[in-house]
């Protein structure tokens, strides 16, 4: 299944047209991941324990586009920028999106050129560290395409608690 990704940062301007997406960034991929620590003392119940989780950077990765000055001026800044909004959306005629993250109290942590991909198009990737995280996935119904319900979840990792 194909798919188009955009990405909304506060204060940086990019180059989509897409109806409802006007000055968003457009997405050629991105990787999110959290890993669970995991004792190897077996609790009092005989199973193995959990730690503590570990979010790694979220990575975006794009076609270089008037954000892509910003973007690096902002990670060599240091800046924080108060929210970052990824809309993916199931590709067709009728758009569905079906996966919103939203980052929060985030921070660019690496900018990286990547030369030209087999389209012959420079590309770059985008590592983003967030303090919070959450994600809004909207089901499809099969029969008619419309929403079927949102199920969200996220992690705010400065108080270490669910974020929904």
């Amino acid at each position: 299944m194909s798919f188009d990704a955009f990405m909304k940062v506060d204060g940086v301007e990019g180059e989509s047209l897409d109806d409802g997406h006007k000055g968003w960034v457009e997405l050629l991929s991105y990787h999110y991941n959290a890993r669970q620590s995991i004792s190897q003392t077996a609790s009092s119940s005989g199973g193995a324990t959990a730690g503590g989780v570990f979010l790694g950077d979220f990575q975006i990765s794009k076609y270089v586009d008037r954000a892509t000055p910003k973007l690096f001026e902002l990670c060599c800044k240091g800046s924080h920028i108060k929210n970052v909004t990824i809309r993916i959306h199931r590709a067709g005629t009728e758009k569905f999106k079906y996966l919103d993250i939203v980052l929060e109290e985030v921070l660019i942590s690496l900018v990286s050129g990547q030369g030209a991909d087999q389209t012959g198009l420079p590309t770059e990737a985008v590592s983003l560290n967030y303090g919070r995280i959450k994600f809004e996935y909207s089901q499809q119904r099969r029969a008619d395409g419309g929403s079927a319900g949102i199920v969200s979840g996220g992690w705010d990792r400065t108080a270490n608690k669910p974020f929904a």
